[in-house]
């Protein structure tokens, strides 16, 4: 009778370290669960948060880019000949005749050293 006594103790003893072991493991669990759900939730949260950075910067290169063509387009505009000639008379520029270079009868400018 004695044996069987211990026996159910050890029995006991055994089924209440398994119980302690199981709440252990169940709560390691939990902690590793609702720690992967807030990382989970943060990294959504930073990659929605850079979609619309991205989206932000896109629509700042549009707008940027039509600015450039308006740009080119009136600096093509400023550049035209039409546009330079009406600027001279506006200006009271007086325009040039025909050029004529002077052409010296010998040499202006001698290499140092040559005879």
């Amino acid at each position: 009778m004695l044996h069987h006594q211990l026996g159910r103790q050890t029995v006991f003893r055994t089924r209440r370290k398994m119980a302690r072991g199981s709440i252990r493991l169940q709560l390691l669990l939990a902690i590793l669960t609702a720690t992967a759900g807030v990382t989970y939730v943060f990294l959504v949260n930073d990659v929605s948060t850079k979609g619309y950075e991205i989206q932000s910067l896109r629509t700042t290169s549009a707008q940027t880019a039509e600015e450039l063509a308006k740009i080119k387009q009136n600096a093509s505009i400023a550049q035209s000949m039409n546009s330079v000639a009406k600027r001279l008379k506006e200006l009271s520029f007086i325009p040039e005749g025909a050029v004529e270079y002077a052409r010296p009868a010998s040499p202006v400018a001698y290499r140092v050293g040559t005879p």
